[in-house]
This record gives structure tokens, sequence and C-alpha cells, in this order.
């Protein structure tokens, strides 16, 4: 449980794909199969390399689209017309369809074959993908029907239109040497700019940010802005930043547009009321790109390498990005950005970033220090993450009741390997740890437990409550050690 691997989140839009699906990728090469375009530019990819370029090795990808309009291919089917609509909404769904009688006997009329391609889209179309449907019928009740058939395909659908007649032959005999094609219509429209509405989504119907409630775990998130200079408005930075606290998951934002200097930022955080140990933000911007990519990568790496407990709080954070920031911050700039909860960014060779402070937006807020630093914050998010993933089985016991005792001692055994690997204060078990008896009360599971970041018997204190497919998470705050009953 202590090695697993970081799961982080981009949520945002992409040139084609899926909408409102999490897809895992492992590459920038794998983005590219199911969400790229090659003539279209893609701040989403732009993150991914920077991802997976600081060393983070899965990413959950989620396409967020303003509009649900398809694509179509108009087949003439003698004075009806056979519609394939495609699978996935967008402009850039790049489609083409043939139909040929070859093989079909004569007698046969309500039989053709269909061949459907993807293209890349480039200024010379490339086909990425081919599928085909040999001696398909346009009678509902033949069991090659077009519609069922198309059920299996990953790049259209038919559109049920009530054509009787089979669409009318786009090539000749021998189709494969010599086609012709039916293109889809509006191939070219421009897409329209995404709002935080649509980012965010609905958690009714598992859209934008909501998608990821089909993970069963999240660590990082980054919601990606449709355009440069763009960044979350308010309401849709207040339901990430509460997604993100239900998920035990850290958000990472990009920083205003406004911040152009030092005592901009430091100004701006002094008015503003958003301040959480779940939210990372960082100054200034190298020009017009994002770091966040490659902050979540270097995260991630962190994690996978030595725990996210080993984040040192004095040393920076090296970052590969191939941009400069704008402005170069001097030493009590730097200061005064970590008092203000920003993690400021300096230039650190060619091709490297460096990140100052390691804080959540919580610090200056009055909050206690174990919620305003990365290190302690991303500890406490694993941990809690932790106990929910390894007491969600009760849930699924018929004799739960007679499961507590085991349950205890595996959830023992994860808070002892936490201390045994350094991400909890203290030798002893009582000192960097406690955990009460687990109650189960009809059916919700409810564990208290603390753990100790900074010294040795001071605990945060959280209390998990698990019922059905969601688990609640109280965070109690701090214990001192003779406040608990252990």
């Amino acid at each position: 449980m202590l090695g697993r691997e970081t799961v982080a989140a981009f949520v945002g839009p992409a040139p084609r794909g899926p909408v409102d699906v999490p897809v895992a990728i492992r590459s920038v090469a794998e983005y590219l199969k199911r969400f790229g375009c090659p003539d279209k530019d893609s701040r989403l990819q732009h993150y991914l390399e920077r991802y997976f370029g600081n060393g983070g090795t899965l990413a959950v990808v989620v396409r967020v689209c303003h509009s649900s309009r398809r694509n179509q291919i108009h087949l003439p089917a003698g004075d009806a017309t056979l519609v394939l609509e495609a699978q996935h909404p967008g402009p850039l769904e790049y489609l083409r369809a043939s139909v040929d009688y070859d093989g079909i006997p004569p007698d046969e009329d309500s039989c053709f074959n269909l061949t459907v391609h993807r293209l890349d889209g480039g200024s010379s179309p490339v086909v990425v993908e081919q599928e085909i449907y040999p001696e398909v019928s346009v009678d509902a009740d033949d069991p090659n029907y077009v519609g069922d058939a198309l059920h299996h395909s990953a790049l259209v659908r038919l559109r049920d239109t009530g054509v009787t007649r089979r669409p009318m032959p786009t090539v000749g005999p021998g189709a494969l040497m010599n086609p012709d094609y039916v293109y889809a219509d509006g191939t070219r429209l421009p897409a329209e700019m995404l709002t935080d509405y649509d980012l965010i989504g609905s958690p009714q119907d598992c859209t934008g940010l909501y998608a990821l409630e089909q993970i069963a775990r999240l660590d990082l998130l980054c919601i990606v802005p449709p355009a440069a200079g763009f960044c979350l408005g308010p309401v849709a930075r207040f339901a990430a930043e509460r997604y993100c606290r239900r998920r035990q998951a850290l958000l990472l934002v990009e920083p205003p547009g406004h911040w152009q200097l030092a005592r901009d930022v430091i100004a701006d955080r002094q008015r503003s009321q958003f301040a959480s140990p779940n939210v990372v933000t960082c100054f200034p911007l190298p020009g017009d790109s994002s770091v966040l990519g490659a902050l979540a990568g270097a995260l991630a790496a962190q994690d996978q390498g030595s725990g996210a407990w080993s984040l040192s709080s004095s040393a920076p954070l090296r970052l590969r990005c191939p941009w400069r920031p704008h402005l170069e911050l001097s030493a009590s700039e730097i200061s005064a950005l970590v008092r203000a909860g920003v993690n400021p960014l300096t230039a650190a060779g060619p091709g490297r970033l460096d990140m100052h402070g390691g804080v959540t937006t919580a610090r200056g807020s009055g909050l206690a220090p174990e919620w305003c630093a990365l290190r302690w914050r991303r500890t406490a998010l694993f941990a809690v993450s932790g106990i929910v993933q390894n007491s969600r089985w009760m849930l699924f016991r018929r004799d739960a009741s007679e499961c507590i005792a085991d349950l205890r001692a595996q959830l023992q055994a994860f808070l002892a390997a936490l201390q045994a690997n350094g991400a909890l204060a203290g030798i002893r078990d009582k000192e960097g740890w406690f955990l009460q008896e687990p109650r189960l009360r009809g059916d919700e599971l409810e564990i208290e437990f603390g753990i100790a970041l900074r010294r040795p018997g001071e605990f945060l204190h959280f209390r998990v409550i698990q019922r059905g497919g969601d688990a609640e998470v109280r965070e109690l705050g701090w214990q001192p050690a003779l406040a608990v009953a252990i």
C-alpha cells in the first residue's frame, strides 16, 4: 500500500475523443492516439508532456466538451439518407465512409458492405482507424442489422431515421482498388470556448470534474483552462476544492492572470477569503505556459521514490521545464510569497525551475501548521486515503461484525508501516498514531484514528464514515496525547 502509484487527473478540453469518460494513459503517445489531432494545438497535451517528463507514470484524462454536437456522415439511400453519427462529440472527429455491394447476391437488396475511417486530420489525411462491416442490412429484423453491428463501433453509431432502403454504393466493383468516400460534415467548425460550468460539470450526470467519480482513487488534480491566461473562477475553484477534500486529493491551480508582480500576489492573498490545505499554487508563470503538469509529475515521482512525507520544506523541488519565469524574485519576495501561501518559482539553469516553500494556500490563514506544509498535508491525505481503501471491503461482507478484529489488525499494520517508513513522528506506535476500535452501525462503518506529523504525541484526529460506495472524512483537528482515549 505504501508503494502505490500516484494517480494524477487532468480535466479539460482536448481536440477529440471520449467526453466525460476518465481514460488512464501512460504516455503522450497514448494521449495523442485517443485525444490528439496533428493540426490542432492542445494545452492538455503540453500539461501531459511536462507531467511525464518530470517522472509521472499514470495520468487519468477527462475530456470536457462545450457542445454535444457530433459530426455526421450522410449516405444517400434512394429518396432518403442513412445517417452515421460520430461516437464522440466535437468538430475534429474526422470521419469518412464508403459503401459497396461486392459479394452481395443480386437478389439481396437490403445488404451492403460498409467501411468507416477515422483520419488524423492533417493536410494530407492519414487513416488512423478503420472498421469494416461486411453484409450488414437495413432490415431491423435481420441478424446482421447495421444498427446492431455499429453498437460495437468505436467510431460511429446509426442515427435512426427510419431508412428502409440500403445506401447507394460510393464505389463500383473492386472497391478496394478504387475507393470513393463520403466525408463527415462540420469537420471545420470552430470549437466553442469552455466555461467554468463545463469544466466542473454535474455530479448528477457525472460530467466534467465529476466524471472522476468513476475511478476508485485520486491523488492530484489539474483542471486545464481552455486557453492561456485563463484560470478557474471563484465558484469553480470552490467546487473543485470541495471535491478534492472529499476525495483526499490535492488541487493544483493556475495563478490568476492579474498576478504580475509579487506585491500583486501578496495583496490579493490578503484580500482573499479562499485558503485551503488541499490547494497548491505558484508564482510566477514561465511566460504563457503552465508548470502544473511539471509539478504534478515531480510530486508523483517523489511519491514513487521515497513517499510524500520525504518532500523537503527547506530545499526547493526541482522541476524540468523548458521555460523561464517572466520575472526574477528577490529573497524577501520569496519569503513573503511563502508566508502568503504561494510557492515561488525561480530559474535553476537551462530547462530547470525550482519551486520554493512547499506550502498550501492555507499558509497565512491561521490554520494549524500541519495543514499549511505541503509535505505534511500530503502525508495526511495519503494516510486517510489508505484507511479508506483498506476498510472498504468491510461493507461487502455479510459477516462484517465478526471481522472487526481483522479490520483493526489490517489498519494497525498500515499505520505501523507508515511510521516504520518515516512518515510519522516518534519511534513507538503510541507516539506516531492511534486507532480506536472500528464501530459498525447498521450499514455504516466508523473509524477514528490519529497521526502525529510534527511531534510525537500531537495528533491530527480523523473520523472516517463508510456507507454504501462513499466515504465521509471528518477532520477533527489537533489532539494532544492525553486527550485521546487510545
